[in-house]
C-alpha cells in the first residue's frame, strides 16, 4: 500500500521491514489492535511481542520521516524494559525497524507490543469514574502513586540522558501496568530526537495545560523545544496531578475580578496557588491536599512550578532520586488513626490524612439562601445558555477530590521499598481484601408537593440508566435519590425561567440601546438567588462529586449525548453550581435541543452570585445569544451578544468563544455574530486579537 492509500486497505498490501539495507516481507494480522488519529496498530504474523504502527497517509507520516525513525533506531533507550512478576514489560514504544510499502516509501515502523489487557493510561488517576472502575485501591494508594511518579521520572531521565525529549507529556501518552507501578511512554515518534550526527529532529506537538510558561509567552511551537525545560515543567504538572487526585497545580480560586480565566493563562502568568508563599492572584482549591505531603516533596514542586526561572526546575533525574530517597529512608508512610485498615488512608508520617480531609468536604452544612423573588407573569422568552472557557469552570471548585470513600479491610501497611533498579521500581503496597462502599445513604428528601408534576421541561433529561453514571460515587440505592432530585430540579428550571423573563428583557433592551453602563447594571441586577425551600438541606454534601462529574463531561467533548448525561447527573447532585448548569445547557445545545437549552440558560443566570466580584457573567449571556439564534430569534440573539460585550472584561476571549460556538452549533449563529463584530469595529476595538471584521469563521 502506498502511504496515500486508505488504511482500511492495509491487508491488501505487502509490507517490508527494512533494517540495515535488507527488506523482509511482513504480514499484518487483522483486525487492528489500535486506531489513532494518524496511524493504526497491527500485530505482525510470526513476530510475537512486536506490532506495526502504520500511518494513514503520507501527511500523517510527515512528522516521523525515515531519517527521524532511523535516528531513533540508532539511539534507543538503554534501559527500555522493566521486570514485574516474572514478566518483561516495555518502558517505551520505541521504533525498532522501519516499515516500507511496496514502492519503498516509509509508511510506519515496528515497535514493542504493549500488553493492553494489563495497562491503563494515567488518565485513570485524573478521573473519578475511570479511576474507580479501572484502578484497584492499591494502585490509587499514596505509596503506589509515589512509585508511579518515580518510574515516570526515571523513564524520562533515561530519555534526557541521550538528549531526547518527550515534549508532549500528558496522561494519554503514558500507560500504567496495573499492580506494578511500571509505566510505558507511547507516541515516541512525536518526541524531539537527537541524532548521532548532532542533528535534532523536532517534536510534533504538545498539549494545552502542560506547556511551560516561557513557551506560552512566546507562542512557540513544539518544534522549538531543544532542551529539557518543557519536559521538566510538564513532568512536574503531571506528577502533581497524580499525587493530588487529579487537581491541576494551576487550578484554584481567583482573587481578582475576572469573567473568564483558564489554566494556560494561569500558567503563563505564574499564578501558582500551592506554594508556601501565598499568591495574591489565586488561592488554593479547598480540595487540594498538597499541604499534607512530605515537606521535601512539596519544596520540589515549589521549585518546579512556583519559580519563574526555568533553570530552577528539578530535572527528571532529581525527581527519580528524590522518590528513591523517600522509599529507602523508611517510616515515610503511616496508617490513618481513624481508618487504619483502609489502604487509601495511608499518608505521610507527621502529616494529616488527605482522604479524611476529602471526606470532611462532603459534609459541609449549607447556609439557607434568601426567599425567592415573586413570580413574573410575562410569557416565556426564548433563550439559551452560554459556554465559558469551561476549563476554568471546573478549576474554581477544585476538582480532583475523590467523591467516594472506599473502605478496605486488612492490617498490613506498605513499607518502604528496598533500593530500586536504575530504570524501574516495582515495590507495591501490600495486598488487602477487595473494597466495599462506605458512603452512608443521603438524608431522605422532603416529599414533593402533592400537585401533579408538570411536563418535563427538557425532553431528554437523564433516565435511570443515565443516572447510573453517578453510581460509582455511592451505593446503588442513590440512583433512585438522583432521580428524585431531578424531579425537583426540573420544576425549578421551569419556575425560574418564568420568573426571570421581565428582568432578562430589561437587560436585552438596555443592550440594544447601546448603553453599556446601564446594560452592566441591569445584568448584575438580574442575577438573583433562588431558594429550594425544604429540598435544599443535604444537597451540598454532593458538591465535590458534582464537580468531578462535570470534569468527566468536559472530557467527552466529541460525544455531546454522554457529556450531557454526565452534566445532568452533576446538576441533580448540586443544582446551585451555575458553571455546571451552564455546561449542561451548552451540551443540550450541542445535541440540538435549543428550546430546552434556552430554559437551562435562564436558570443558570438566576443562580447565586459569587460575592461582589461576580459581575455580569458575559460568557453566560453569550451562550444565551447562541441558543436564541438557533431558535430563529435573531434580534434577541444579537441583544444577548451585546450584553456579553458590555459585561466581559476579556474581549479577545469573547471573540474567540463566539467563533468556536458558531463552529460547534451551526450557521444560524453567523448573522448575529457578524453584527456583533461590526459593533466591535464601530467602537474601534477591532484591533483586539481575533476581533477583526469580518469574522474569521472556523468552518
Amino acid at each position: 500500500m502506498h502511504p496515500a492509500a486508505n488504511i482500511e486497505d492495509a491487508h491488501l498490501t505487502t509490507y517490508h521491514a527494512a533494517l540495515a539495507g535488507r527488506r523482509t516481507p511482513i504480514v499484518l494480522d487483522d483486525p487492528m489492535i489500535g486506531r489513532g488519529g494518524e496511524a493504526n496498530v497491527y500485530r505482525v504474523r510470526g513476530l510475537p511481542g512486536q506490532v506495526a504502527k502504520i500511518y494513514h497517509n503520507r501527511a500523517s507520516a510527515a512528522h516521523a520521516d525515515r531519517a527521524k525513525l532511523e535516528a531513533m533506531i540508532a539511539t534507543p533507550p538503554e534501559r527500555a524494559t522493566g521486570q514485574a512478576n516474572g514478566q518483561t514489560l516495555p518502558l517505551f514504544a520505541w521504533p525498532a525497524t522501519v516499515v516500507e510499502d511496496d514502492g519503498g516509501s516509509c509508511c510506519g515502523f515496528l515497535m514493542p507490543e504493549i500488553p493492553l489487557e494489563r495497562a491503563v493510561t494515567l488518565h485513570g488517576y485524573m478521573s473519578l469514574l475511570d479511576g474507580n472502575r479501572l484502578l484497584s485501591p492499591d494502585d490509587r494508594s499514596l505509596p503506589r502513586r509515589l512509585l508511579v511518579c518515580r518510574n515516570l521520572a526515571a523513564a524520562i531521565a533515561e530519555l534526557h540522558r541521550q538528549r531526547h525529549y518527550f515534549v508532549d507529556i500528558k496522561p494519554q501518552n503514558i500507560y500504567l501496568f496495573k499492580d506494578t507501578g511500571i509505566v510505558c511512554l507511547v507516541d515516541n515518534d512525536s518526541f524531539s530526537i537527537a541524532g548521532r550526527d548532532g542533528r535534532r529532529f523536532p517534536a510534533s506537538a504538545y498539549s494545552a495545560e502542560y506547556v511551560a510558561p516561557e513557551l506560552l509567552k512566546g507562542a512557540l511551537p513544539a518544534s522549538s523545544v531543544v532542551d529539557d525545560r518543557q519536559d521538566c515543567f510538564a513532568l512536574a504538572v503531571l506528577m502533581f496531578r497524580l499525587l493530588d487526585n487529579g487537581l491541576h497545580p494551576f487550578q484554584g480560586i481567583p482573587t481578582r475580578d475576572v469573567d473568564e480565566w483558564n489554566i494556560d493563562l494561569s500558567i503563563e502568568r505564574g499564578y501558582y496557588p500551592h506554594g508556601k508563599e501565598p499568591d495574591p492572584a489565586i488561592r488554593p482549591a479547598p480540595s487540594s491536599t498538597c499541604d499534607l505531603w512530605d515537606a521535601s516533596t512539596r519544596a520540589m514542586f515549589d521549585r518546579a512550578l512556583g519559580s519563574r526561572l526555568p533553570s530552577l526546575r528539578p530535572s527528571a533525574a532529581e525527581w527519580r532520586d528524590h522518590f528513591d530517597r523517600l522509599q529507602q529512608q523508611g517510616g515515610v508512610f503511616v496508617k490513618c488513626e481513624r481508618r487504619p485498615a483502609n489502604v487509601l488512608h495511608i499518608h505521610f508520617a507527621g502529616m494529616g490524612c488527605p482522604e479524611c480531609r476529602l471526606e470532611s468536604l462532603d459534609t459541609v452544612t449549607p447556609v439557607p439562601p434568601p426567599p425567592p423573588s415573586a413570580p413574573a407573569e410575562l410569557p416565556p422568552l426564548a433563550a439559551a445558555p452560554a459556554k465559558k472557557d469551561r476549563r476554568w469552570a471546573y478549576a474554581l471548585a477544585g476538582i480532583g477530590v475523590v467523591g467516594v470513600i472506599l473502605a478496605r479491610q486488612g492490617e498490613k501497611v506498605p513499607e518502604a521499598s528496598e533500593a530500586a533498579p536504575p530504570a524501574v521500581a516495582t515495590r507495591a503496597p501490600a495486598r488487602v481484601p477487595a473494597p466495599k462502599p462506605a458512603i452512608p445513604a443521603p438524608p431522605p428528601l422532603a416529599p414533593a408537593p402533592p400537585e401533579p408534576a408538570p411536563p418535563r421541561t427538557t425532553g431528554e433529561m437523564p433516565s435511570t440508566d443515565d443516572a447510573s453514571l453517578a453510581r460509582s460515587m455511592s451505593d446503588a440505592g442513590q440512583a433512585d435519590a438522583l432521580q428524585a432530585r431531578w424531579r425537583i430540579v426540573e420544576r425549578a428550571i421551569s419556575d425560574v425561567a418564568k420568573r426571570q423573563q421581565d428582568e432578562l428583557l430589561a437587560v436585552l433592551k438596555a443592550a440594544w440601546a447601546g448603553d453599556d453602563a446601564q446594560t452592566l447594571a441591569s445584568a448584575q441586577a438580574a442575577l438573583r438567588q433562588i431558594a429550594w425551600d425544604q429540598h435544599y438541606n443535604g444537597w451540598t454534601r454532593f458538591r465535590v462529586a458534582a464537580r468531578q462529574l462535570n470534569t468527566e463531561a468536559l472530557a467527552q467533548g466529541s460525544d455531546p449525548a454522554r457529556a450531557f448525561a454526565l452534566e445532568a447527573a452533576a446538576v441533580a447532585l448540586d443544582p446551585y453550581d451555575r458553571e455546571i448548569a451552564g455546561n449542561m445547557g451548552y451540551f443540550l445545545a450541542r445535541k440540538g435541543n435549543a428550546a430546552e437549552a434556552n430554559l437551562v440558560a435562564v436558570y443558570a443566570l438566576s443562580l447565586p452570585r459569587n460575592g461582589a466580584t461576580d459581575t455580569g457573567r458575559g460568557a453566560d449571556w453569550q451562550l444565551l445569544g447562541s441558543s436564541l439564534a438557533k431558535l430563529g430569534k435573531a434580534d434577541h440573539s444579537l441583544a444577548a451578544y451585546y450584553v456579553a460585550l458590555a459585561t466581559t472584561p476579556n474581549l479577545a476571549g469573547l471573540c474567540a468563544s463566539v467563533l468556536a460556538q458558531q463552529a460547534a452549533l451551526g450557521e444560524e449563529l453567523k448573522a448575529p455574530i457578524d453584527r456583533l463584530f461590526q459593533r466591535i469595529q464601530q467602537r474601534g476595538q477591532d484591533s483586539t486579537e481575533g476581533c477583526a471584521y469580518p469574522p474569521r469563521w472556523r468552518n
